[in-house]
C-alpha cells in the first residue's frame, strides 16, 4: 500500500490510498444451488484506492466521507472478476458530540457484485442508514440505541442469504 495524506487545513486531513496485490493462489466464495462454495481462482489481481476525508466541522461536530474502488481481476482472464468483491462502496457519516451523549448517522452504498465466476450474474447494489445515539452515565457504563438499515432496504451480501430489513436494537457497554 502506498499512500499519501494531505491537510487542506488543520481540519480537513484527506488520504489517498493506492494499492495492488497480487495473489498466486486465491480462495473465493462462489454461490452454487444455493450453497456458498470455496473456489481457487489461481491467480488473482486486487487493485484499487481508498480516499478517505474527515473534517472537524466545529467542536463536537465530524463529518467523514470514504470511497473505495476496487478491480479484483483473475489475473489469467482479466474479462473475470473476484466473487463478492464491489467495484464502488461510498460511505458518508457524522458524529456529534455534546457533554456524555455521541450521535452518529451513517450512509453506505455498496456495488454490485458477482456472484459466480461466470460473472454472468450480479448482486444488487444497496444503500444502508444507520443512526445511534449512546450516553456515557460514568467511566464504566454506556447505553446506547442503534437503528440499522433504516431504509428498509432488501439486500444479500451473499446469494441467496437476504440481510435482516429495518431493525433496532437497544443496548449496553460495560468495562470490567
Amino acid at each position: 500500500v502506498t499512500g499519501i495524506e494531505h491537510k487542506l487545513n488543520k481540519n480537513i486531513p484527506i488520504c489517498l490510498e493506492i494499492y495492488k496485490k497480487d495473489f498466486d493462489s486465491f480462495i473465493s466464495q462462489e454461490s452454487v444451488n444455493e450453497a456458498g462454495i470455496p473456489v481457487n481462482i489461481s491467480r488473482a489481481v486486487l487493485m484499487g484506492f481508498n480516499l478517505k476525508e474527515k473534517c472537524k466541522i466545529f467542536n463536537g461536530f465530524t463529518q467523514m466521507l470514504e470511497y473505495h474502488f476496487v478491480n479484483s481481476s483473475n489475473s489469467l482472464d482479466d474479462t473475470k472478476y473476484v466473487t463478492y468483491q464491489p467495484v464502488h462502496v461510498l460511505k458518508i457519516g457524522c458524529d456529534y458530540i455534546i457533554s456524555d451523549w455521541e450521535f452518529n448517522g451513517n450512509l453506505e452504498y455498496v456495488g454490485e457484485r458477482y456472484f459466480k465466476q461466470d460473472n454472468l450474474n450480479k448482486l444488487n447494489p444497496y444503500l444502508l442508514f444507520s443512526v445511534k445515539i449512546s450516553k456515557n452515565f460514568s467511566e464504566w457504563l454506556n447505553m446506547f440505541i442503534k437503528g440499522e438499515n433504516l431504509l428498509n432496504q432488501e439486500y444479500e451480501f451473499i446469494k441467496d442469504y437476504t440481510l435482516p430489513k429495518a431493525s433496532v436494537r437497544l443496548g449496553a457497554n460495560i468495562k470490567f
